[in-house]
């Protein structure tokens, strides 16, 4: 694993509202020991924001520790695990709270202990969001208390920094009448903790000493629900809490968020429930099928692997009938935060697409900033176009194959700059091409099959999808293409073959057995076969957009000259990256980049290594593509009255 990892881009500070974004107020950020004093450098903006760090080793028993700006740098630790209240000892702190993220103090077992892998997770206060409130007990019932939140909060957490009492959690559907305990297993009980929330205050109902003894000190996290403060237009939320009622089966409930949830806690709630809380994140890894990473704020454990939830373009599915999270008829609450939704424009192209050629060190092929899918292979010589996905972590399909899902534990995506666990590999032998989601222009999207035609399947692209590559996970079958430059969208083709474009039956395809229904801006709709939409099987779907100046996805005919056919995207110095593919007569899915040399060609459905081809020479506005029939027809990209689509990215 690397040294450091976060999931988010970028913060640009200021409360809710236009403009913001969860990337601004949210980071799950991994790293490695070092037995140092160190910068964890996150983007994240807690020196003019304040906020709250959570830090818990991943791979050794080792403790949850807590630190706010509230209390400040000198307060010391909180551990979630334990009834302990605040204590300090140097080495084992947060040491500064910064404009980019935080610092952590001399190597600790809890926090930094030399080759150890951690997890952090950090939460700006905003509005709409999160706030971290300290008070000091009075033991008067119905005392209120001020939160900046500007909304009702979902869920408080409350601590005595004082004494060794539990941890309190108020959450919106366990009632007023009920608490769950942070450090403990047990269900909700009837103690009324809070008895009301409102977007000022929370109202203290209790003298206890886990929450409002007098002359004791107190820590609140007060956390938001559904608050439309966030994107461009000030409209949309990125928390939820809410609750669910298990069914006890692998097709367990699907909770609807409206949006893809990146960090999820979950707790039984009901009588019967004396269950472990549990926390997911997508960098630890949340893929589809097995492998969810989990580690519970109750105890010190370290990290488990589980199949309990896949997540979902709108929310997350219960996978598992067990009882951490899925018992029949028991309640159960959960507390989830939205994926990074910074859209397209507010990133320069090198920060959505980046190439690499292998490296010793994990992540083998490194991007500087947080990606979600990947293609990888040696270009000089035969093999496989690989790819995979922080939805299939610890695996991969093969572009030129019908199998499904391959698994291989160097297929590890819990980095923030690039993918890959493998530093043994020969370093400049093997080159990846990388993208990173972004509302605009790219989405990747796992769903479970249903054989209904006219299924509709949301995406988060949150534009009109101009191509889409879909894969079944789980069986042998072909890779299935859509572009809506190719007659209209009423078309297909096939990824994993040179074949020209089906005109025929895409109703059964892109549509609900007797009418094609081409995909809108937030989904795309499927027909019932088995090689799109099979009952309970998986599937993955690959969605771009044109972005101006990012990507460009278009269709043209040849000309059939040596001297070229210029395409003109709309950039300013040249494409990065172009994918031709003829439509209209057998065709290699032809793909050159800058990084290799622009004359250099490899193809998505063949195994062979890169030919060389004098196709493409560099053309400001985009990419020039000349007639070159040395490779044989099905390599050239520019035959006279041939039809092509392509995709290029500056």
């Amino acid at each position: 694993m690397s040294i450091s990892r976060k999931i988010t881009g970028d913060a640009s500070g200021g409360s809710g509202g236009s403009g913001k974004y969860v990337d601004d107020v949210f980071s799950t950020y991994l790293y490695t020991g070092t037995g140092a004093d160190r910068d964890i450098v996150n983007g994240i903006d807690l020196d003019d924001k304040g906020g709250l760090v959570w830090l818990k080793s991943r791979e050794t028993a080792r403790t949850h520790t807590l630190f706010d700006t509230e209390r400040g740098v000198s307060a010391g630790q909180l551990q979630s695990n334990t009834t302990l209240g605040e204590f300090y000892q140097a080495g084992r702190h947060v040491t500064a709270f910064n404009t980019d993220g935080f610092s952590i103090g001399l190597g600790d077992a809890d926090t930094n202990a030399t080759g150890d892998d951690y997890a952090s997770w950090t939460f700006a206060k905003q509005e709409g969001f999160f706030d971290v409130v300290t008070y000091e007990g009075n033991e008067v019932f119905g005392r209120k208390i001020p939160h900046s939140l500007g909304s009702v909060p979902g869920m408080v957490i409350v601590k005595c920094l004082t004494r060794e009492v539990y941890w309190c959690v108020y959450h919106k559907d366990l009632g007023g009448d009920n608490t769950l305990f942070l450090n403990l297993t047990d269900p909700a009980l009837n103690f009324k903790f809070i008895s009301a929330v409102d977007d000022k205050t929370f109202t203290l109902n209790t003298n206890q000493g886990g929450g409002n003894q007098n002359n004791q000190s107190y820590v609140a996290y007060v956390f938001a629900d559904d608050a439309p403060m966030f994107g461009p237009d000030g409209d949309e939320s990125i928390i939820k809490c809410g609750s669910y009622t298990g069914n006890g089966s692998s097709d367990g409930p699907e909770i609807d968020l409206g949006w893809e949830p990146q960090w999820i806690l979950i707790k039984g709630s009901s009588s019967g429930a004396a269950y472990d809380w549990k926390l997911y994140d997508a960098m630890r890894g949340i893929p589809v099928g097995t492998g969810d990473k989990a580690l519970q704020p109750n105890k010190s454990d370290v990290e488990e692997t589980e199949n309990n939830l896949d997540l979902t373009a709108t929310g997350f599915r219960l996978t598992n009938g067990g009882f951490a999270t899925n018992k029949a008829n028991e309640t159960y609450i959960y507390m989830a935060i939205r994926r990074p939704m910074k859209p397209a424009e507010e990133f320069d192209p090198e920060e959505l697409f980046a190439m690499d050629t292998n490296i010793a060190e994990s992540p083998s092929f490194n991007t500087g900033f947080p990606i979600d899918m990947a293609i990888q292979r040696n270009p000089t010589t035969t093999g496989q176009n690989e790819i995979s996905a922080r939805l299939l972590d610890g695996g991969y399909v093969m572009t030129t194959e019908t199998s499904g899902t391959v698994s291989n534990a160097k297929y590890v995506w819990d980095f923030p700059d690039g993918w890959y666990d493998s530093p043994a590999n020969t370093p400049g032998v093997f080159q990846s091409w990388m993208w990173r989601r972004a509302p605009g222009f790219f989405d990747v999207v796992t769903y479970e099959g249903d054989s209904v035609a006219g299924r509709e399947v949301p995406h988060n692209i949150n534009a009109v999808p101009e191509m889409m590559w879909l894969k079944p996970l789980e069986r042998a079958s072909e890779w299935i293409v859509y572009c809506s430059h190719l007659n209209g969208g009423d078309s297909r083709l096939k990824l994993n073959t040179q074949a020209e474009a089906s005109l025929s039956g895409n109703q059964y395809y892109w549509g609900d057995g007797t009418n094609v229904v081409l995909p809108t801006d937030t989904h795309f709709t499927l027909g019932g076969g088995t090689g799109l939409n099979g009952s309970s099987e998986n599937y993955i779907m690959m969605l771009w957009a044109s972005v101006p100046g990012v990507c460009d996805i278009g269709s043209y005919t040849g000309n059939g000259q040596g001297s070229g056919l210029q395409i003109d995207c709309g950039f300013t110095n040249g494409a990065r990256f172009v994918l031709v593919k003829r439509t209209d007569a057998n065709g290699n899915w032809m793909y050159w980049d800058i990084l290799r040399g622009q004359n250099e060609t490899l193809a998505l459905n063949l195994t062979d290594a890169q030919k060389f081809g004098n196709v493409w020479p560099p053309y400001a506005p985009g990419f020039q593509v000349n007639q070159y029939a040395a490779n044989g027809a099905d390599w050239d990209p520019n035959v006279l009255n041939a039809e092509y689509i392509y995709m290029a990215i500056a």
